[in-house]
């Protein structure tokens, strides 16, 4: 959004105690008679008009000089070469498409390839009434090009909304092309007769080329159909005091800022002898004339930032977490954005002039309008902390989550000595169970976060809507950075409640190509049947050094554990149909201490590798024993197992001496 710096030098700034206006100035003033008084004051004018214009081309610092006070109104000459172009006919549908079509390849030409991708994904991503949000966004920002493009394609592709050509008609207008704009504006007209935005969109259009009468002739036909139209109004007064009709304009800006007060409004009123009061400008800030205030929070597309749901069970969460990556980093984006513009602060010339010279005239409304905002949206406000209760709330469900979570992971195990496919059976159980416990209170929690969140949006929408026509009346650098941040702390408040949500992990149990179905069979199967295995088929022996045992679970074979230290083996579940491949080492032996022989102990250590009975890779992990037999009923026997999807178990055994130990490992 391009901005201007208005350097306003008027009596107002005398009678306020300007610095511009010396004491020496004042005191002669006082001294004269009233007509002397006016004659003085119009040399003072020009004085400080001249002191403005030179101020301006010193540093730099663009100003309207239509605005200073000693300036002679004049309204754009007629351009008969613009005028001559504009069709005599209205379009059809079919004309105006192949009339956008010409408007369209000439903007093309001059986008960037970057605009161009920009443009695809949005038309590709977004629905029509957010493209329209995102067209004037980019107006907004300044990127003209692309809010043109945008909205051209989004008129083609809903050729029945009448408003989103009118939006383009309006575009074009503002870009510099009234005589492109009059075309499709008058095809919207023809769609939708008396209708004042369209009414003054042409207005407009035909000031701009200088054909006042014409402009003057769809202006009033817009006021007749809503009188409180600011456009409308604003250009009416205007064109008033161009005719020195200064009544009529203090009326027609005065309907103006009953809707909206724009600094070129203000300073206008003021030059047609109008006054403007804090008390006022409050009246028309809360909308006491009953008109809808304009809704800046839209037309910055920032309604596209929302998120629409919030997990309630583990079913939800596997979308919203890739849903949330691609929001998280749309809003990083937004910040890194916001905040450059804010870092970029003032220029050179403006920190020069802003340190030597007073602001312009309606800063001290500003500040005094802005005091009046932040005791309502204050950050605390802003920033809504969670009440008390909520706050306990969610701690109870992180606690009782955490502790039911636990306490599955010490009671839903396999017991020592289970097969790997009875391990993976508890492991698919333990994953139902756990997804249990965060269905169960993820809800509650999760309905915290959205209530907040839906509070969050409802005052900053309301808040930027009302901040940023109150620093538009003051529209320097440092006023438009206090926009900017703005922009960057409501990011930052998504960015945070996204951040905030319950969306766990699945639990690393999950990872188990075994149905819960087929889990809760085997475990049944193994409670409640079990078949003694016929001696024919136990059948154990060894062949050239290597040991082999079949029976009705499965097959086992082993070899280099009797003679070597160093062992490997397989095995084969005939019901399962898991396998596993194992390599390792062991060792047996007496254990003496002082030359006195203690006991016998035992180790044996290996890593394995299993697949299931699709020969698809299961786990893999590492696994124990170690034993010691002592004289008498002394013995300890531990078993240990650590694997990538199973994680840790283990179990110890002991009698004698040892009894109890056992406490020590749980």
């Amino acid at each position: 959004m391009k901005y201007c710096y208005y350097i306003l030098s008027s009596i107002f700034f005398c009678l306020s105690g300007y610095s511009q206006v010396s004491q020496a100035d004042l005191e002669k003033m006082s001294k004269m008679t009233p007509q002397q008084q006016e004659v003085y004051k119009q040399q003072l004018l020009k004085k400080y008009s001249a002191q403005a214009k030179q101020l301006s081309k010193q540093t730099g610092i663009p100003i309207n000089e239509e605005l200073l006070p000693d300036a002679e109104l004049q309204l754009p000459t007629k351009d008969e070469k613009k005028l001559a172009t504009i069709p005599a006919t209205t379009f059809s549908n079919s004309e105006l498409l192949a009339y956008t079509v010409l408007i369209e390849r000439k903007l093309m030409d001059i986008a960037s390839a970057a605009d161009k991708q920009w443009l695809d994904t949005v038309i590709q991503n977004k629905k029509a009434f957010q493209q329209h949000n995102a067209a004037a966004g980019e107006w907004y920002k300044n990127e003209p090009v692309k809010a043109l493009l945008l909205q051209i394609k989004t008129a083609k592709q809903n050729q029945n909304d009448v408003l989103a050509w009118n939006n383009l008609g309006a575009m074009l207008n503002m870009a510099g092309l009234p005589h492109k704009a009059v075309p499709v504006l008058k095809y919207c007209l023809a769609k939708m007769p008396n209708h004042n935005v369209v009414l003054n969109n042409l207005g407009q259009c035909y000031v701009k080329m200088g054909d006042v009468i014409k402009g003057k002739q769809y202006l009033q036909k817009s006021l007749a159909a809503a009188p409180f139209n600011p456009d409308a109004n604003h250009t009416m007064g205007m064109i008033s005091m161009y005719e020195k009709n200064m009544s009529a304009a203090r009326s027609y800006f005065e309907k103006a800022l009953q809707v909206s007060q724009r600094t070129s409004t203000i300073a206008n009123y003021i030059r047609a002898g109008g006054k403007v009061n804090l008390g006022d400008l409050r009246k028309m800030k809360y909308g006491w004339t009953g008109k809808r205030p304009k809704n800046y929070f839209d037309d910055l597309a920032l309604e596209q930032f929302d998120i629409e749901s919030f997990p309630r069970s583990m079913a939800d969460v596997k979308s919203f977490r890739q849903k949330m990556m691609t929001y998280n980093q749309s809003v990083d984006e937004e910040i890194k954005y916001w905040n450059s513009r804010s870092a970029a602060g003032l220029t050179a010339a403006e920190q020069t002039y802003y340190r030597h010279y007073n602001r312009i005239v309606y800063s001290e409304i500003v500040d005094a309008l802005l005091e009046d905002l932040h005791k309502e949206f204050h950050s605390n406000y802003l920033a809504l902390p969670f009440e008390p209760s909520d706050i306990a709330s969610m701690q109870q469900a992180g606690h009782t989550i955490e502790n039911e979570i636990q306490l599955i992971n010490k009671t839903v195990t396999a017991p020592a000595g289970s097969t790997f496919e009875q391990e993976e059976a508890y492991r698919r159980l333990r994953c139902e169970k756990i997804k249990a416990v965060y269905d169960k209170y993820m809800p509650k929690y999760n309905s915290i976060i959205e209530k907040r969140y839906k509070i969050l949006k409802s005052r900053w929408k309301s808040y930027i809507n009302q901040l940023i026509p109150i620093l538009a009346l003051d529209p320097t650098s440092g006023n438009r950075n206090m926009a900017y941040g703005t922009m960057a702390g409501y990011f930052s408040i998504l960015r945070g409640i996204s951040g905030s949500t319950m969306a766990p992990d699945y639990p690393i149990d999950c990872n188990t190509k075994m149905t819960l179905e087929e889990a809760t069979a085997l475990l049944q199967s193994k409670r409640n049947i079990d078949i003694e295995c016929p001696e024919i088929f136990e059948l154990e022996g060894e062949v050239f050094g290597v040991n082999v045992e079949v029976n009705c679970d499965g097959l086992k074979i082993n070899a280099g554990m009797e003679t070597e230290p160093i062992g490997v083996g397989y095995e084969k579940s005939f019901k399962s149909g898991m396998s596993t491949l194992w390599f390792g080492i062991g060792m047996e032996g007496a254990l003496e201490f002082e030359g006195k022989q203690l006991g016998e102990g035992k180790m044996g250590n290996q890593f394995f590798i299993s697949f299931d009975k699709h020969n698809q890779f299961a786990d893999a992990g590492y696994r124990g024993q170690a034993s010691f037999e002592g004289k008498g009923d002394n013995s300890i026997d531990f078993n240990y197992s650590f694997a990538i999807n199973a994680g840790f178990s283990g179990s110890m055994e002991t009698s004698g001496l040892f009894e109890g130990v056992e406490s020590w490992f749980e």
